[in-house]
């Protein structure tokens, strides 16, 4: 008897929180006006099942951890950057105009982010290229090429040679599954910031 009293109150009182979130939908008029009780829940991230690491898989995977919490909301703000900028340039017809935008965005961008950018490790530039493709479905070196001239490209990307990476690398998620496993599972559990670039 007890069972069922406490059963009953926990379905009212559960029912009465939720009552925001429930929909009640008809079925099929054949089937004598029932409902059907909807419920709409986050979405959840399944990882796969935990196994043990050796302490050397551990740490990398720590570092990965660390370093995508620290330059994903870079790659953010480059989509965000790359978005804004497009919309800008489209809406300028006189190629002079838009020469003069571009110059003062990069002024704008540099002042803004050249001392953090270079606080960053060399090994946080593969990682961020990837990134940054993953957000904006194009190459770091598409582009730099969009927005400076092509002997800026080369250069920049001689730069990116010299410390062991290439600005024309891709994001693959199968390839790339660490990270992209990574990123998802800090999203489920509100480890990402997200910053908005204005």
């Amino acid at each position: 008897m007890y069972f069922y009293l406490i059963f009953s109150f926990l379905l009212i009182f559960t029912n009465q929180i939720l009552v925001g979130q429930i929909e009640i939908s008809k079925i099929d008029p054949n089937y004598n006006n029932d409902t059907l009780y909807k419920r709409r829940l986050n979405p959840v991230f399944i990882k796969d099942s935990i196994r043990i690491r050796t302490t050397q898989e551990e740490e990398a995977y720590q570092n990965l951890k660390r370093k995508i919490i620290k330059l994903y909301p870079y790659a953010l703000m480059a989509k965000q950057v790359y978005v804004n900028s497009n919309n800008d340039l489209n809406l300028l017809e006189k190629k002079s105009e838009k020469r003069r935008l571009k110059k003062e965005k990069e002024k704008e961008l540099r002042n803004r982010f050249e001392n953090e950018i270079k606080g960053l490790y060399t090994s946080d530039g593969p990682i961020l290229v990837k990134l940054i493709h993953r957000e904006t479905g194009k190459t770091c070196h598409e582009i730099i090429r969009e927005f400076k001239s092509g002997f800026n490209t080369f250069i920049y990307q001689m730069i990116a040679k010299r410390y062991g990476y290439s600005l024309k690398e891709t994001f693959n998620p199968e390839t790339d599954a660490d990270i992209e496993h990574m990123v998802q599972f800090l999203k489920s559990e509100g480890q990402l910031p997200i910053f908005t670039y204005e």
